[in-house]
Parts: structure tokens; C-alpha cells; sequence
């Protein structure tokens, strides 16, 4: 059974992006980027008195609980891979990826600006880079969190 907000999520979200896409092509990104950046901002700062973590913890610990938070929430289950200073995350099982065959861009433009911005709010050394996404057709997709230089 699927988290209700993986229902909500579709109807709300995913399918009028979808059809916006078809209607209005690439030229619907820049606003929803700037939407998309807003939420992940007034997400991370909510967040951010809620994820001290303890001394001995993996640095990038506050942000891969941001993003277990929010996927598991959507249905979105995978592994992390911890290295020194730097996480990698495969999602094995998207509940949306299907959908996004037609609009691959959805995860590496929104998906990225929102988790950036939410990022920088939670732990401000933090970066990340989406590698791949199922919806491009990959076989899972993939992040790369890493601490800035100096951090």
C-alpha cells in the first residue's frame, strides 16, 4: 500500500505539471523552479531545529534525514552508501517515475532546486548533484551529497 501523500502528490502535483509540460513545453520550468526553490527554503528552515544530530554522527547526517523524510513520505524507498564526508543515495523504487517518463526534467530541475535550497537551510556546507533519475530511464536513481570545500 501506498503513503496517501503518494496519491496526493500525483493528482496535485505531478499530472498538472504533466499537462502543463505538454501544453506549454519547457517554458513552464522557470517558474515552478522558483516555486519549487520557496517551498524547499520554508521546508529546511521548519525542519532545522528538528534534526540535531549527535556528536559522532555523519556530518551530512541532518541532510540525508531531510531526505528520508520526504521520500519515504512519498513512497520513495533506498539505500544510502556513507563515505567519509560524502553520502550516496539509490532509489531503487519510485512511485513516480513511470508517470515522468515524458517529463524527465521534473526531478533534475525541481527535484534539485527544492532539495538545494531546503540543504542549505538544514546544514549550509551541504551540497548535492542528482546523477540519474528512473525517469530518464536509468536503472535507479542517484544523488551525491558532499560537504563544500573547507567545511
Amino acid at each position: 500500500m501506498q503513503p496517501p501523500l503518494t496519491t496526493l502528490f500525483t493528482i496535485f502535483v505531478v499530472r498538472p505539471i504533466r499537462a502543463a509540460h505538454r501544453v506549454f513545453g519547457d517554458k513552464i520550468w522557470p517558474p515552478l523552479e522558483l516555486l519549487a526553490g520557496g517551498l524547499g527554503s520554508i521546508f529546511g528552515a521548519a525542519l532545522r531545529p528538528l534534526l540535531r544530530s549527535a556528536p559522532d554522527a555523519h556530518p551530512l547526517e541532518p541532510v540525508m534525514r531531510v531526505t528520508n523524510l520526504v521520500e519515504s513520505s512519498l513512497g520513495i524507498q533506498g539505500t544510502d552508501e556513507y563515505g567519509p564526508g560524502t553520502v550516496r543515495r539509490l532509489v531503487h523504487h519510485c512511485p513516480f517515475a513511470e508517470h515522468l517518463r515524458d517529463t524527465p526534467d521534473f526531478c533534475m530541475r525541481l527535484g534539485f532546486i527544492g532539495g538545494q535550497k531546503a540543504f542549505s537551510k538544514v546544514l549550509p556546507a551541504a551540497e548535492y548533484a542528482i546523477r540519474s533519475t528512473k525517469s530518464q530511464g536509468a536503472a535507479c536513481c542517484e544523488y551525491s551529497y558532499w560537504l563544500k570545500d573547507g567545511q
